[in-house]
Parts: C-alpha cells; sequence; structure tokens
C-alpha cells in the first residue's frame, strides 16, 4: 500500500493521468453528484428564506397566513375533519380521521333545509351555514354511522339536548310561534 507522501508524488508527476480518472469518476458518479449538489442548492436555498423569515417576522406572519387561507379554501372538509380530529384527541373519544375526510357532503342542511357552506362567519366564530360534523351518540366518537353533517345552527340546537328536550322545545315553537 502506498504512502500518503506517495500518492502525492504521483499525483505531481502524473497530472494528466489523475485528470483521466477523476473525469472517469465523474462520468461515473454523475447521478450522485447531481443529488448532491440539489441537496445544497435546497439546503442554501431554505438557509435564506429562513434568515429572509427572521428578518422581518411580520411579512412573514402575513405570507404564512394567507397561505394557510388558500389551503383551507381548497380543501375545507379537511380542515373541518382535522378540527374534529383535534377535539377528539383532546377529549379522549375514538375517531377515523380517514372517514371523516371521506364523508360526502350535502349542498343543504338535512335538519333546517339551509344551504351548507365551509365559509367561517366573523371572527372564531363559524357563521350559522358552516358545515359541521355532529355526533349522533356523542360517547361513541366520529367513527363510521355516528358522524353526519349538518350546518352550524342546527348541531349548536341539538348540542346538549335530549330527545324528549328537543321535542319539547319543538312543541313550544309550534305553539308559540306558529
Amino acid at each position: 500500500m502506498a504512502t500518503p507522501q506517495a500518492l502525492k508524488d504521483w499525483r505531481a508527476a502524473n497530472p494528466d493521468k489523475v485528470k483521466a480518472i477523476n473525469y472517469r469518476y465523474e462520468l461515473k458518479n454523475a447521478d450522485k453528484r447531481k443529488a448532491a449538489d440539489k441537496l445544497r442548492d435546497r439546503t442554501a436555498y431554505t438557509a435564506a428564506k429562513y434568515q429572509a423569515d427572521k428578518a422581518d417576522p411580520v411579512a412573514f406572519a402575513i405570507k404564512n397566513r394567507a397561505a394557510q387561507k388558500a389551503h383551507v379554501a381548497k380543501h375545507p372538509q379537511v380542515q373541518t375533519a382535522h378540527g374534529c380530529a383535534m377535539r377528539a384527541r383532546r377529549d379522549r373519544i375514538p375517531y377515523d380521521y380517514r372517514f371523516l375526510r371521506l364523508l360526502p357532503c350535502p349542498t343543504h342542511c338535512p335538519v333546517l333545509g339551509t344551504p351548507i357552506s365551509f365559509a367561517y362567519g366573523q371572527g372564531k366564530r363559524p357563521a350559522e351555514n358552516t358545515a359541521s360534523f355532529d355526533r349522533i351518540v356523542p360517547a361513541l366518537g366520529y367513527v363510521p354511522g355516528n358522524v353526519q353533517i349538518i350546518s352550524e345552527l342546527a348541531n349548536r340546537m341539538k348540542a346538549d339536548a335530549t330527545p324528549e328536550q328537543l321535542k319539547a322545545f319543538a312543541a313550544w315553537v309550534i305553539k308559540t310561534v306558529l
């Protein structure tokens, strides 16, 4: 085996051969080189982006919020399903995230007959016609057969009432309003 000093001497004495060996190596390993360059470029881009965001946190917050709003507008049911999954985790009740994401959304509320949308109202409170995942039996969680999509208003009306309370409420509305 050659010593490091002997290799240095050989390289110095044979620059053309060293160049040919390096060229063959580059041809043989071009894809590895491209991958390394791409990773280096991406790392440099990420670092520069991080520095720019760090320099102006207000602009970063505005840009990030705009990206979030665009994502919610593009995937509204996924965002609503994500909220249900987060509440289910917090309350330690069963849920099936894939089922919630893929549950077909009706165009009108099955309870009130009003059009359903995924748009939110003012502030943090959802609009009355916003789609809401309703657990038919709350203790069972967000699982197939126990979830329906109704309007936020209908879900709030149904919130913690028993069937007897809902019947009494309906009878009172019929008697006094109609």
